[in-house]
C-alpha cells in the first residue's frame, strides 16, 4: 500500500508539473470563451439583422395589445385566431413562424414556435421576434411593459418542428454537450500521458527500477489512479470557469435559465457516465498498446487507429440525429469503440432511451475491464521484454525520491 501511494503521488505530480498539460487543459474553457463571445456578439447585432427577416412568414397572438398593425408593413405576418391554430400552421409547414406574446413582458415568457432551418440556424426566429418587438418599444420608451424589450432581457422559448415533430433547440442540448467536448479533451491528454509515460519507461529503463519496489498489479493501479486524478482535475478547470461565464453572460447570450438545463437530469447523469467510462476505456486499451510497443514512434499509428474510431460517429452525424433506430446507428451505440461518441450525441440531443443507454454503457464497462485485464496479465508476464536503449537521470533521481 506505501509503494501504491508513492507511485500515485509520483505519477500525479509528473503530470501536473508539465506546462504541455495546463496549456492543453485552458484551451477548452478559451474556446468555449470565444464560442460564448461570438453568441454575445450576434445577439447584440440582431437590430442590424432586420433585412434578412423580410422573408419570414409568420402568425402573431398578442395578449398583451402592443402590436399595432400599421407594423407588419413590409413583414409577411398576421394575426393568429387562437394558440391552437397558429402551432399548427408551424407543426404543418403553412408557415415559418408563430409566436404569442404574453400580458405581461415584464414577468411573461413569449413562446417562439419555427419551422427547423438546421439546429445551429433555428436562432433566427428568436432573433426576429426580438427585432419586431424592439420596433415596437422605441416608440413605447415609458411604458414599464416594454423594460424587458429595452433592456435586452426578454425572457423567451423557443420550439422547433421539423416533420411534425418537435426537436431540441441548440441552447438546450449546449449544456450536455458539455461532455462531448470534455471527452475529445482529456482523450487527447489524458491518454498520450498514459501511452507515452508507460513507453517511455520502458524505453529508458526505468521501469526496471520500479518493478523492484512495486508489484506490476500496483504499478498498474496506481498508474490509473493518478490518471483518474488528473481527469478530475481537468473536469474541474474545464466547468469552473464555463459556470462563471453562464451565470454572467446568460442574459446577454439568450442562453436558457438553470431550471430548463436542470429540467432532464437525466442527460447529465448519462453523459457524465459515458465520459467517465469511455475515459477509461481508452486509458486502458493505451496502456494495453504500450506492452506491445517498444518506443513512443511505433505507438502512434496504431493509437491512430483507437481516435480515428472515436470520429466515425461524426461521418454519420446526419444519421445518427435523423435516424435513431437504423441499424447502423444501433452498431455505432454498441461498437465500444464508438459507443461514447454515439451515446453522448443521441443523448444531447433526446433520442437516447433508457434501455439502450443501460445496454451501450454496460458494454462499455466490460470492454474496459477486458482491456485492462489483458493489461494486467500482458504486463505482468514479461513487462520488460520490449526494453529501448538509454537513461534518463533525471527520471530515475525523481523515483528514487519518491521509493525511499
Amino acid at each position: 500500500m506505501h509503494n501504491f501511494l508513492n507511485m500515485y503521488q509520483f505519477e500525479v505530480l509528473r503530470i501536473l508539473r508539465k506546462k504541455s498539460f495546463w496549456i492543453a487543459t485552458l484551451a477548452g474553457p478559451l474556446l468555449l470563451a470565444v464560442i460564448l463571445a461570438i453568441s454575445v456578439t450576434s445577439a447584440n447585432s440582431t437590430v442590424n439583422a432586420n433585412k434578412n427577416f423580410q422573408s419570414i412568414s409568420f402568425q402573431y397572438l398578442d395578449n398583451s395589445g402592443i402590436i399595432n398593425t400599421q407594423l407588419l408593413d413590409g413583414f409577411q405576418g398576421s394575426k393568429a385566431s387562437d394558440e391552437a391554430s397558429g402551432i399548427e400552421g408551424v407543426r404543418s409547414g403553412k408557415i415559418q413562424l408563430f409566436f404569442e406574446i404574453p400580458a405581461n413582458l415584464t414577468t411573461g415568457i413569449v413562446k417562439i414556435y419555427g419551422k427547423e432551418i438546421s439546429v445551429f440556424n433555428n436562432s433566427r426566429y428568436q432573433n426576429f421576434v426580438t427585432y419586431f418587438l424592439t420596433q415596437i418599444g422605441k416608440s413605447h420608451v415609458d411604458n414599464p411593459n416594454f423594460l424587458p424589450i429595452l433592456t435586452n432581457n426578454l425572457k423567451s422559448q423557443t420550439i422547433t418542428f421539423k416533420d411534425g415533430k418537435k426537436i431540441p433547440d441548440l441552447k438546450e442540448v449546449l449544456p450536455s454537450l458539455v461532455f462531448l467536448i470534455l471527452f475529445f479533451l482529456m482523450v487527447q491528454i489524458m491518454t498520450n500521458f498514459a501511452l507515452n509515460s508507460s513507453v517511455e519507461e520502458k524505453e529508458n529503463r526505468v521501469l526496471e527500477m520500479l518493478l523492484i519496489s512495486v508489484s506490476a498489479r500496483a504499478y498498474l493501479q496506481s498508474k490509473i489512479a493518478a490518471l483518474a486524478t488528473v481527469g478530475l482535475t481537468q473536469i474541474l478547470v474545464f466547468l469552473l470557469p464555463t459556470i462563471i461565464a453562464y451565470f454572467t453572460f446568460r442574459q446577454k447570450a439568450g442562453l436558457p435559465d438553470l431550471s430548463t438545463i436542470l429540467a432532464d437530469p437525466s442527460k447529465f447523469i448519462f453523459g457524465f457516465a459515458f465520459l467517465i467510462i469511455g475515459i477509461t476505456m481508452i486509458i486502458c486499451l493505451a496502456m494495453l498498446l504500450a506492452n506491445f510497443v517498444s518506443t513512443a514512434k511505433e505507438a502512434a499509428p496504431y493509437f491512430s487507429l483507437i481516435l480515428i474510431s472515436e470520429m466515425i460517429p461524426f461521418y454519420a452525424l446526419q444519421l445518427v440525429l435523423n435516424q435513431p433506430n437504423a441499424p447502423l446507428v444501433h452498431f455505432l451505440q454498441f461498437f465500444p469503440l464508438t459507443a461514447p461518441v454515439t451515446g453522448m450525441l443521441l443523448n444531447s440531443f433526446g433520442n437516447l432511451s433508457i434501455s439502450i443507454t443501460l445496454i451501450s454503457l454496460l458494454d462499455m464497462v466490460l470492454a474496459t475491464f477486458l482491456a485492462f485485464y489483458a493489461t494486467y496479465r500482458t504486463f505482468q508476464k514479461n513487462p520488460l521484454r520490449l526494453q529501448g536503449s538509454g537513461k534518463t537521470i533525471r527520471k530515475i533521481k525523481g523515483l528514487n525520491f519518491y521509493l525511499r
